[in-house]
């Protein structure tokens, strides 16, 4: 691929040339593309001042690897490998592709309804007879939340095929300037406080990747903007070979998916290869170095000669939370730096949001933006939704419904409810409904009935049955031993999550702070004892309830 600028009726242009198959900049091939054999060239107003920029603050690496060969089976067609399915179609041609997914449920109908329209073909079962086809598949799409265990997905391995994840794709067939986000938690808020100072500062970014606030990555090549800012869990990195982004965060690195990754050392081998490929340092990284895993990856980083600037609140952070004190409308956050202390007055709340702020503003000074600038631009950034998002009632007591589903996850929110009760003086009591997935494992469970009964004034435990294979009518097995091998809250049981919403409000009295956890704006469906699915969502069943109430 090449670009060239140019002049077109005086306007400053961009003449983009793409050898066919290796795709276009997202929307910046159009319609009125001039085509060629295999050259696509076009033709689009792009001011040269941007295209500077661009280069400045986000240096391209060499030319993106060409796509894995075809025949194509998409393992999983969820949000990632429906994306992935008809991206490769679009390249390839439909009769080179064909998605699989093993399970039956209303989603995987509606989708396989989709792929049918688009004459993608698809299947279930186990998926093997597949590897069997004519002509024979040479790779396989995997979705993120496939492990590499599943028996489709072993069994590719074991014959040959090349095996990647959806996101190793999209960074493939997408090559504008790509920035990552990882970590285990405060991902999804930290690339909206970067998209915010990369707008702020005369980018179009695009939010992507493992986030339900953005496009998949092989469907953001369809969204406008000259940069990629992308959310990528170590699930997508153990499938990604060569994905290698111009700038990076680490936000954090704690106990989380162990039931995938076996150990602490593979799943920060995982995030490590986001930031290292071959030798070579990523060019520009923030690195959360409050855990030792940050501080070994920045200092490696350091010695390959990347751009590092280390965030955190231990005072070898370059970016470091001197302050975090919560106000009503959110926090005030006062960041160290080389250049000087910056005050932010935030809409996010709690300690873990402000290390989401250095994060994002570590950032900026790696890439040497002006750090006034971006410091407005992300001070104006409003809370995700279902991130500490307050469900309005006239119960007079704030019910927050949040994502926190880990163990520092739950520790961290109970510590900021915590800390607004302790500004506002009033006396209020901290009430929590905190439930675990099964599929993580009782330690992890063990870990968050622990973490929360340590911080609660008051407990509710409770469950989120989204598949079949969690248990029905009974708490995951973990939570409660967690909860019972520690003492603080007082202590309930009810696995029927709307129940246990309801106790929650009927124990809350006025001036306290109601927290339910670990779905956060997820209005997926959850599964009853009659294994019958309903949708639900906290925030709509908690003003449900509220309302009967007041």
């Amino acid at each position: 691929m090449t670009w060239r600028a140019g002049k077109l009726n005086s306007a400053t242009v961009l003449t983009l040339i793409v050898i066919r198959g290796e795709r276009h900049r997202g929307s910046l091939v159009t319609s009125d593309a001039v085509t060629t054999g295999n050259i696509v060239v076009a033709t689009v107003p792009c001011p040269l001042s941007t295209l500077k920029r661009i280069a400045s603050l986000l240096p391209a690496h060499s030319a993106r690897p060409a796509l894995p060969p075809p025949p194509y089976v998409v393992a999983g067609v969820g949000r990632a490998g429906l994306a992935a399915a008809i991206a490769l179609a679009e390249v390839a041609g439909r009769s080179a592709v064909v998605a699989w997914d093993g399970l039956d449920g209303q989603s995987e109908r509606v989708a396989r309804q989709k792929l049918d329209c688009l004459g993608i073909a698809t299947a279930g079962g186990d998926g093997r007879a597949l590897l069997e086809q004519s002509p024979v598949p040479r790779t396989l799409i995997k979705s993120p939340g496939l492990a590499p265990s599943t028996v489709l997905i072993s069994t590719a391995l074991a014959r040959g095929l090349e095996v990647v994840d959806e996101a190793e794709l999209g960074w493939r067939l997408d090559t504008r300037p790509f920035v990552a986000i990882t970590g285990t938690n405060g991902k999804s808020t930290t690339v909206s406080l970067v998209a915010a100072w990369l707008g702020a500062v005369g980018l179009l970014p695009v939010q992507a990747g493992n986030t339900i606030f953005g496009p998949a990555l092989c469907a953001a090549r369809r969204h406008a903007g000259n940069v990629v800012v992308a959310e990528l869990s170590s699930f997508q990195l153990e499938g990604c070979p060569t994905l290698f982004p111009e700038a990076a965060v680490l936000t954090n690195l704690t106990e989380e998916h162990l039931y995938r990754h076996g150990t602490m050392a593979e799943y920060g081998a995982c995030k490590r290869r986001l930031f290292i490929r071959n030798g070579r340092g990523v060019s520009a990284a923030a690195i959360g170095i409050d855990q030792p895993f940050g501080r070994f990856l920045a200092d490696e980083l350091e010695s390959l000669g990347s751009c590092v600037v280390r965030f955190g609140i231990c005072r070898e952070a370059e970016v470091r939370v001197i302050m975090s004190r919560p106000t009503e409308a959110g926090s005030v956050v006062c960041l160290a730096t080389s250049s000087g202390e910056h005050t932010l007055r935030t809409r996010l709340i709690g300690a873990h949001n402000a290390l989401n702020l250095a994060g994002a503003f570590a950032l900026a000074v790696a890439l040497g933006v002006d750090v006034d600038r971006a410091a407005r631009a992300i001070e104006a950034v409003a809370p995700l939704p279902g991130r500490f998002e307050r469900v309005k009632t006239d119960l007079g007591f704030d019910i927050v419904v949040d994502f926190a589903h880990n163990p520092d996850g739950v520790a961290q929110v109970l510590d900021a409810g915590r800390a607004l009760l302790t500004q506002r003086r009033s006396g209020g009591r901290l009430i929590a409904v905190v439930s675990a997935i099964g599929m993580f494992g009782e330690a992890h469970a063990r870990a968050m009935g622990a973490a929360a009964r340590l911080r609660a004034d008051h407990l509710v435990l409770t469950t989120q049955r989204w598949v079949l294979t969690e248990p029905a009518g009974r708490l995951v097995p973990g939570l409660r031993e967690g909860a019972e091998s520690v003492t603080g809250a007082t202590l309930a049981i009810e696995p029927d999550r709307r129940s246990a919403i309801a106790a929650a409000l009927d124990f809350a009295e006025p001036g306290d702070l109601l927290l339910i956890l670990d779905r956060g704006r997820g209005n997926g469906q959850l599964y009853g004892p009659d294994d019958v699915p309903t949708p639900f969502d906290d925030r709509q069943v908690a003003r449900e309830l509220a309302a009967e109430r007041s």
